[in-house]
Order: structure tokens, then sequence, then C-alpha cells
């Protein structure tokens, strides 16, 4: 039987769990100021490239008095440096919060194996079988595609909501207040989503600790298992641990 997620990790927050990340990975505060910068950055492209395609029709295509050849052709300029300047930025950005993140889930892996190796034989005792390889592997695993993508997602989409409402308001204010609306009326059912995929998670990451308990189990009483004919048995608890 899997056992119940703990209370203290299904009702952490993500501002909790993101602090603790960074209590244990010194090496990524230094890359914080980075992340928001260039998201910002980024964000506030992202959102004047349409507007910069609007102007360019607008002010060029459907000017006064007909085409406006020298206006057309500086908005075209302005547009494609700010696309230029968008795809270089995030490129850049992304290779950095990659190779920072991980060089730094590189030294906690390497901690977290010193930590497992330095456990006592009385604590390893109360451990379930594959439980530490389970937390070693899976929640490694998820930090860093957290890292590679997700913080970085984070700060992005922040800029490009903050900016995306300051264009609204200047554009249609009763139009902004209508599209924030209903992005509070969604708050309450991503949060619900967001729970319960929390709970999903640690449940999927219990179940593999009890699946790597049991092949180890399996594998180190072979002798017995077959001394006692019991393979179906274990054949049996393997494939219902799999499914």
């Amino acid at each position: 039987m899997t056992e119940p997620v703990p209370t203290d990790e299904k009702d952490a927050r993500p501002v909790e769990i993101v602090r603790a990340g960074l209590a244990v990975t010194p090496e990524l505060r230094g890359i914080i100021g980075t992340m928001v910068l260039t998201g910002l950055l980024y964000g506030v492209g992202r959102v004047m490239i349409p507007v910069l395609f609007q102007q360019i029709i607008d002010r060029g295509l459907l000017a006064e008095g007909g085409l406006d050849r020298p206006e057309l052709r500086r908005l075209i300029v302005i547009t494609t440096a700010v696309l230029l300047g968008v795809t270089v930025l995030s490129w850049i950005s992304n290779l950095v919060v990659i190779r920072v993140a991980e060089q730094a889930v590189a030294r906690l892996r390497t901690r977290l194996l010193r930590r497992a190796v330095d456990l006592s034989m009385a604590e390893h005792a109360r451990e379930r079988q594959g439980d530490l390889v389970s937390r070693v592997t899976g929640d490694i695993e998820t930090l860093t595609q957290f890292l590679d993508w997700g913080a970085y997602a984070w700060f992005v989409n922040m800029s490009i909501a903050f900016t995306a409402v300051v264009a609204m308001f200047v554009y249609s204010p009763p139009l902004a207040v209508v599209a924030l609306l209903t992005l509070l009326a969604m708050v309450p059912v991503v949060r619900a989503i967001q729970r319960r995929q929390q709970v999903g998670y640690l449940a999927v990451r219990d179940r593999t600790g009890d699946l790597l308990g049991d092949v180890a189990e399996s594998l180190n009483g072979a002798e017995a298992v077959r001394a006692f004919g019991r393979q179906d048995d274990v054949r049996a608890r393997l494939w219902s641990r799999v499914d």
C-alpha cells in the first residue's frame, strides 16, 4: 500500500518550495537578477511586436493620403530590430539559465548522494527500500525541468501579462477591466488544479519508491525465491506495482 502523502508536503506553497530550493542551491541566487531582467525585456518585446505591426498598417499602409513609404520603412526597421533583439535575448538568457541550472543541479545531486551514503544503517532501515532512490532521481529530474524552463517562464509570463495589461488600459480601459475580471475568475480553478497536480506527483513518487523497493528485494532475495518456488508470486507483485 502507498503511504499517505505528508501534510506538510501537500500544503507547501510554491513560494516556500522555491525558497527551500534556493536555500540548498545557493548557485541559483546569482541568476535570479538575470532571469528577472531578461524576462522583463523579453516580455516587453513580445508585447511591442503586435503594436508595431498595427502601426505599420495604420501609419504606413493605410496612412492619410495613401501609402507613406518613409514611415513604412522606418517602422519595418524598428519591428525587425525588435524581433531580432527578442530572439537573441531569448537565446542568450536560456543559455545562461540552463547552464547555471545544470551546474547547480549536478552539485545538488552529488550532495544528495553523499548524504544518502552517509546515513546510518538505522536510518536506512527506517526508510522504505527504493524511497531514497526515487527522491534522488525523480525529484532531481523534476527540479531540472523546472529550472530549465519553468522558472524562466514564470518571469517571462509575468512580464508579458503586466505589459499586456498596461497596453490594454491604454487602448481600451473597459476591455482591460473585462479581461482582468476573467483572469480573476480563473484563479481558484488554477489553484485547485495545482493542488491536485502536487498531490498526484507525490503519490507517483511514493509508488515509484514502492516499485524500486520491490525490485531491489526481488533481486536481493532471488535465490530464496527460487528455492521456495515463489517466482509467480513475486512476478505478480512486480506487475501489480508496474500497473
